[in-house]
């Protein structure tokens, strides 16, 4: 039974890894060029579904970004949108435009929050059974620390090595 299925980005194209229960994931390091429009369905399809996680953590960024301050929205960057040019935006509401974080203030005008730049990620220290999000950052046991390379990834660094990015300068 198929548990999960990742795509990810790789030079020029996309790989994919399919999580089987009881059984050795499969990985295609190079999805082959004459089958990319089967590939692009599937992602087109893919975007348009919402796992409850993802309608509950949409529901409450809206909750938020109506009460929060600047500094308590700069903690969601995660999950803030993406600024849609045919979006029309009401006071208080926060967007990334640009590589910045963005809000509409009481007058109407949009306002940079702080550059995306400037806050830095915070590195967690891995721990079993916690559900890491794709860019999330892990302190491995070893001292390392990696970047999640999947949605959601329940797996360890020694399991399924692939799933994950070390990142210098941590």
């Amino acid at each position: 039974m198929i548990q999960q299925i990742n795509i990810f980005n790789v030079a020029d194209g996309y790989g994919l890894t399919v999580l089987r229960q009881g059984k050795e994931p499969i990985n295609i390091e190079r999805w082959p060029e004459d089958r990319l429009d089967l590939l692009n369905q599937l992602i087109e399809y893919a975007e348009t579904l919402k796992s409850p996680s993802e309608k509950l953590a949409e529901k409450a960024f809206q909750i938020a970004e109506a009460n929060a301050t600047d500094d308590e929205i700069l903690e969601l960057d995660e999950i803030i949108p993406e600024w849609k040019d045919t979006e029309k935006l009401n006071k208080g509401q926060v967007r990334k435009k640009g590589g910045n974080i963005v809000r509409v203030g009481s007058d109407g005008k949009i306002k940079t929050i702080k550059a995306k730049a400037d806050k830095k990620k915070s590195v967690k220290n891995w721990s079993s059974g916690v559900l890491y999000k794709m860019g999330e950052l892990v302190k491995h046991p070893n001292g390392q620390v990696y970047k999640s390379k999947l949605a959601e990834n329940v797996w360890s660094l020694d399991t399924f090595p692939s799933g994950w990015e070390l990142v210098d300068g941590h």
